[in-house]
């Protein structure tokens, strides 16, 4: 945030201007500027490195006049500010950069220009390479398959098993279990919901159909969010809800031990690295015959972009004798990021 304090007559006092930092490519960036007394005869912004400006907030639409990278503002609805949002661009490349510039012309002649400079960061998700066979008893950081992160942002890694894929990838049968169950107390939660608040019944509907749909969470979140926002507005709802989920989840057994317990161990463990698998939980089983694992591997960052183009991994798995293994300690993650 850049200030510049004029104590002169001026027309143009107190300049505060502020410009988003933390930005991840793709994502849409929030400026203003604030001032006192009268306002300006007109504001110039400038920007490169941005995609557009795409909001403007308090500025007459009358009085707007944008040409490419510039936008000239002479009116405003009410006096001492404007603010707006900036897109960016995603790109191949772990860091750009992007300005805004704001020039600000007094009715008495006075010019005064801000400029605030900003990094754009994006995490790209590479196979630095894969060994053609794994033995499960021997498992070291070299006989893994090496991922490197090119970029900052955390990211989020999904694993599909794809063609030719021969190995049962899956979570353990107990936590499996402790899902199952959950979700049976969930349904006659939820069941019971229907008869207390019929006006939300649309609501309690889409939850209980869930586990049958073939849409995400995420996707379920981006379909209906705006209806399940209104819906949890009642409070009395919402608390019933919450209360109707939490119950569900503690009453099943071994639920802190077998999935709390290892899922905060895993993500404390890869913070640093801001490096996630969408679920930690899944196993491989590898006969002791040995198998073929072909599985895909997507990353996406918090705006839910893709990280680069998905991987494809073939490797030859075997063990002595049957093996569960967790999938992502068959992973070595590695960061890089220069500035």
């Amino acid at each position: 945030m850049e200030k510049s304090l004029s104590r002169t007559n001026d027309t143009i006092k107190d300049i505060e201007f502020f410009l988003a930092e933390d930005i991840i490519q793709g994502e849409k960036v929030p400026f203003y500027l604030l001032w006192n007394e009268s306002d300006p005869k007109e504001i110039i912004l400038e920007f490169e490195g941005f995609k557009s400006i795409i909001e403007l907030h308090n500025a007459i639409q009358s009085r707007i006049i944008t040409e490419g990278n510039k936008t000239v503002i002479s009116g405003f609805h009410v006096p001492g500010y404007i603010g707006g949002l900036l897109s960016t661009e995603t790109t191949d490349q772990p860091i750009t950069y992007g300005s805004l510039t704001v020039t600000i012309y007094g009715k008495n002649g006075e010019v005064k220009s801000l400029k605030e400079v900003r990094k754009l960061y994006a995490t790209q998700l590479k196979l630095a390479d894969s060994p053609e066979e794994i033995n499960l008893d021997d498992l070291r950081a070299q006989n893994k398959i090496n991922i490197v992160l090119n970029g900052k942002p955390t990211i989020f890694l999904d694993i599909e098993s794809i063609e030719k894929n021969e190995c049962d990838i899956d979570i353990p049968p107990d936590v499996e279990a402790i899902f199952e169950k959950f979700y049976e107390s969930l349904k006659r939660g939820l069941n019971d919901l229907k008869e207390k608040f019929p006006e939300h019944l649309k609501i309690i509907q889409l939850f209980l159909e869930i586990p049958s749909s073939k849409m995400s969470i995420t996707q379920y979140t981006e379909k209906y969010g705006e209806e399940i926002k209104e819906s949890f507005k009642d409070e009395k709802f919402l608390d019933a809800f919450s209360t109707v989920f939490i119950t569900a989840f503690f009453e099943q057994v071994g639920v802190e031990e077998r999935l709390l317990k290892p899922l905060n161990e895993y993500f404390e463990s890869s913070a640093v690295d801001k490096a996630y698998f969408l679920n930690p939980l899944l196993q491989v089983r590898v006969p002791s015959s040995g198998c073929m694992m072909a599985i895909k591997i997507k990353g996406e960052d918090l705006l839910t972009q893709e990280c680069g183009s998905p991987i494809e991994i073939r490797v030859y798995l075997k063990a002595k004798e049957e093996t569960f293994k967790p999938l992502k300690d068959l992973f070595s993650i590695r960061r890089v990021f220069d500035e």
